[in-house]
């Protein structure tokens, strides 16, 4: 196995193993709630025919994603009714 491989099967998170069973199904449809850390850029590099949507107070990895809302949960978390609730998968 050329080291290049083992090197992106290690930098997977558990996260993405427990739930790779569903992304890998075609039009999957996620939304992170709390989506820092890069999220978006990592879970396109496993499976970039997915569709990524982040919820968080700051933007962060905007490119990597089909859509963003940006909702303090803390201090609106009425506004997360205007949400779709078309979502294969909701990740916090």
């Amino acid at each position: 196995m050329p080291i290049k491989y083992l090197i992106k099967y290690l930098q997977k998170t558990v996260r993405l193993d427990i739930l790779d069973e569903h992304l890998s199904k075609p039009l999957v449809r996620v939304l992170d709630i709390g989506c820092g850390n890069h999220s978006a850029l990592i879970m396109k590099q496993y499976y970039p025919k997915c569709e990524y949507y982040g919820l968080d107070k700051d933007k962060n990895d905007f490119k990597s994603m089909s859509g963003f809302y940006e909702i303090d949960l803390n201090e609106e978390p009425e506004k997360t009714d205007l949400l779709p609730n078309n979502f294969s998968i909701v990740s916090l």
